[in-house]
């Protein structure tokens, strides 16, 4: 990154650019370095490319992997797409291979990357006329091209497609032959261009009085309705009808080419197999052919009416070099598979006919290492494969987030594990920040209370008031990490006084907690890719939801891979923190810390294979809502989170100055005052402690919430003895102590809303929740 910046500063500082071509090339190819330097040249390869066109291919070409990284930013891709239109005003010869990279652009299903096409798609228009970028173009890159206009046209806005249409009318004339003319159709490029069409006269179709004659009514004064526009229908309909005679002939041609290959197949188990692979070709593109003959036929036929119907967003015509509809037929041994086991392993063609092309090739590059195989379950099937594990290995790191996090913490039955993951991502980066010396836990029950109180008694999962069984009732509910930290980067959030709590109660007892505000967080960051989020475990803990199969509670030792042979299906997401990246028996794992006691997994840790890949291919009615809706692969670890304290930074000043002191007093041992060498100093330091606010605070959890490992009778007397005085000095402050306090009748509010003492969330608007059923988000 400082290379980076040394070569670009030279080259803004430079007022003879030419001299500076070893400063460009410097930046071409330290731009490959990493995530955060592909970023920079994105920005910096087409800023200063004008002065350097005599080596346009090396920086196009570097430029084009910044775009194709999958470990690019979406909004940087997006971006570097925008920017495409730069190269081609420069360097004219690039426009075939700009072309190449829009198209591939487009077989990725995300709608913003879609946008950032649209709009590099209109830029080149403005630079050149469609007709003439187009004969610019070799012949494979036109029909590159004019696919992918129609891929885009249905997506288009208005603006664009009035824009646009006269352009795409003119070129679709080309096409259209009149009679008696020698002119050539081209039955690929008039089904693109007519799709075009079709599209952008749905969006303006009063656009189209001046261009075919046709009678729609205009939402315009300009657009001329009363102008006699008899001539142009009269030619557009001419043009129509020779296109449409054309066609016809050509199916003809093509059902006897059709017949033909029936007839060469009865020859098939003689053939070679060069001659096999050629026949098949031939007849694929026949039936490829007549697709297109047949959705010309259907595009032209509605157009000859004066007032005609465009097909606009119907679905009527399936562009056709797009996979055909077919029957998902799968064999009788994959069925009795799926009916023994719930799962089996899928052919490609069998993946693509239920995930699309576009979702087969993002499976294939995640680079897979086994088959992939269908998990059928009837609420949430869902495709699973392995990846190789030589991709994850630069995510290993020796650095462990343990001592920060604490003792493992139970949510019991409770549906908030956000809540629990949340509040503990705050202790250990007020450790990490210097603001505690030890983890102390924060308070999930003021969280469930008052991060989302409209929530309360709402979510359909918590079991409700059961009057033979009082203890099934919960008014907890689902959430999510961000949601949450959001509201304690505002509010803050105190430290936990319960360990058990009863969520029906909306007001606990620290809900005023006079060092609070202390908590709030400097900065909540969200991170959609697991690479990005984990190169970030050195220098944060990370929060993030795990997917949960009924297999994550019964793991043990062992790895999570997600569902195995005869799994009930998916669940829910569970929310964890990401503790350390491992290598375990071979496998590059992810140690993640849960809120379910120490007798889950191992002893309340889970390892995560971070090899395991899914995607959802379906959901029923009920679930739909509780899944996350996305047609890429997705790993077991998603919705990545990090946040950030100020650094307490009178603290760190003070653990130097006591540093100093110690060596000036001690220069020939500094290991004298060091309890771990003097056994007695040790003992007499813990039995005497600074007992100031916070310490007392300290002890006093550690009794009103023993572990589960300690019990009272562990207790020294001088500590019960400082407790009790440590409890008498606080009762100065009110008429009542705190024992006595503890028993005060509370407050009840009503029910939906907020307790009397919040003065409001402005966390945003209401998200959808997560299912918190069974054990996810709530055992």
């Amino acid at each position: 990154m400082e290379k980076l910046k040394d070569f670009e500063k030279r080259l803004r500082e430079s007022t003879e650019k030419s001299q500076n071509l070893k400063d460009y090339l410097g930046i071409i190819e330290f731009s490959k370095t990493s995530i955060e330097t592909k970023e920079l040249g994105a920005d910096l390869i087409p800023r200063y490319f004008q002065f350097y066109t005599s080596h346009s291919n090396q920086a196009f070409d570097a430029y084009k992997d910044i775009i194709e990284a999958v470990d690019v930013n979406l909004t940087v891709r997006v971006q570097a797409i925008r920017k495409l239109p730069l190269f081609c005003k420069d360097a004219p010869e690039l426009v075939s291979k700009i072309i190449d990279v829009l198209v591939q652009c487009l077989a990725i299903d995300q709608q913003e990357q879609h946008e950032a096409v649209h709009e590099t798609f209109m830029s080149l228009f403005q630079q050149d006329t469609l007709s003439d970028l187009i004969n610019k173009l070799p012949e494979p890159r036109k029909l590159d091209l004019l696919e992918a206009l129609a891929e885009i046209s249905p997506h288009t806005t208005t603006l664009i497609a009035s824009e646009m249409l006269p352009p795409i009318f003119e070129l679709l004339k080309k096409y259209m032959p009149a009679r008696n003319t020698v002119e050539k159709s081209d039955s690929r490029y008039v089904e693109c261009l007519l799709y075009v069409f079709h599209h952008m006269a749905h969006k303006v179709p009063e656009a189209t009085n001046s261009l075919c004659g046709y009678k729609v009514v205009p939402t315009q004064p300009s657009d001329r309705i009363g102008d006699d526009f008899s001539k142009l229908y009269k030619e557009s309909t001419e043009r129509l009808i020779n296109l449409e005679d054309l066609i016809k002939a050509s199916v003809e041609q093509l059902v006897q080419e059709m017949s033909d290959h029936d007839k060469a197949y009865l020859l098939f188990d003689s053939m070679s197999g060069d001659d096999k692979a050629i026949l098949y070709m031939k007849r694929q593109d026949t039936k490829t052919e007549l697709r297109t003959c047949i959705n010309i036929l259907a595009m032209t036929e509605v157009l000859h009416a004066e007032v005609p119907s465009f097909i606009g967003d119907t679905n009527v015509v399936k562009l056709s070099w797009k996979e055909a509809t077919k029957p998902l037929a799968y064999t009788r041994a994959l069925l009795v598979l799926l009916v023994l086991q719930g799962m089996c392993e899928l052919e490609d063609d069998q993946v693509q006919a239920l995930v699309g092309s576009s979702g087969l090739k993002q499976a294939q590059d995640t680079l897979p290492e086994s088959r992939i195989f269908l998990h059928e379950n009837p609420k949430v099937p869902c495709l699973f494969w392995r990846i190789r594990e030589s991709t994850l290995l630069k995510l290993v790191t020796s650095k462990s987030w343990k001592k920060f996090l604490g003792f493992i913490r139970d949510q019991l039955f409770h549906l908030i594990c956000w809540a629990y993951a949340a509040s503990d991502l705050v202790s250990a980066t007020r450790i990490m920040r210097n603001w505690e010396v030890e983890y102390i836990p924060l308070c999930p029950w003021y969280l469930c209370s008052f991060c989302r109180p409209e929530y309360l008694g709402e979510d359909e999962n918590p079991e409700k008031e059961d009057d033979e069984n009082p203890e099934k009732g919960h008014y907890c509910y689902g959430n999510d990490i961000e949601d949450c930290l959001l509201y304690i980067k505002q509010h803050g959030i105190p430290r936990e006084i319960c360990k058990k709590f009863d969520c029906k109660d909306w007001q606990p007892p620290n809900a005023d907690d006079p060092h609070m505000h202390t908590t709030k967080l400097k900065s909540v960051r969200k991170i959609e890719s697991m690479e990005e989020a984990l190169l970030l475990l050195p220098h944060f803990p990370i929060g993030a939801d795990l997917v949960v199969f009924k297999e994550l509670w019964t793991v043990g030792e062992e790895i999570y891979y997600g569902p195995g042979t005869n799994s009930r299906g998916f669940r829910s997401y569970h929310a964890v923190i990401v503790s350390s990246i491992e290598i375990y028996k071979g496998e590059v794992v992810a140690i993640c810390k849960m809120s379910n006691g120490t007798k889950v997994c191992d002893e309340g840790y889970v390892r995560v294979s971070l090899a395991t890949t899914y995607m959802v291919v379906g959901a029923s009615p009920k679930k739909k809502e509780h899944v996350r809706a996305t047609s890429k692969p997705m790993h077991l670890l998603s919705e990545f989170i990090i946040i950030d304290i100020d650094e307490n930074e009178k603290e760190k000043e003070r653990e130097r100055e006591k540093e100093t002191e110690s060596e000036e007093e001690n220069p020939e041992d500094n290991q004298k005052g060091n309890p771990e060498h003097n056994p007695k100093e040790k003992s007499e330091e813990m039995q005497y402690p600074d007992f100031g606010a916070s310490k007392f605070h300290n002890s006093l959890n550690e009794h009103i919430m023993p572990d589960s490992d300690k019990s009272l009778g562990n207790v020294s007397g001088e500590e019960i003895k400082m407790v009790t005085e440590g409890l008498t000095s606080l009762s100065k402050f009110g008429e009542k102590g705190p024992q006595e306090r503890m028993h005060e009748p509370v407050e009840i509010v009503e029910r939906g809303k907020r307790p009397a003492n919040e003065a409001g969330n402005d966390g945003g608007t209401k998200k959808a929740r997560t299912e918190s059923s069974g054990c996810a988000h709530g055992i």
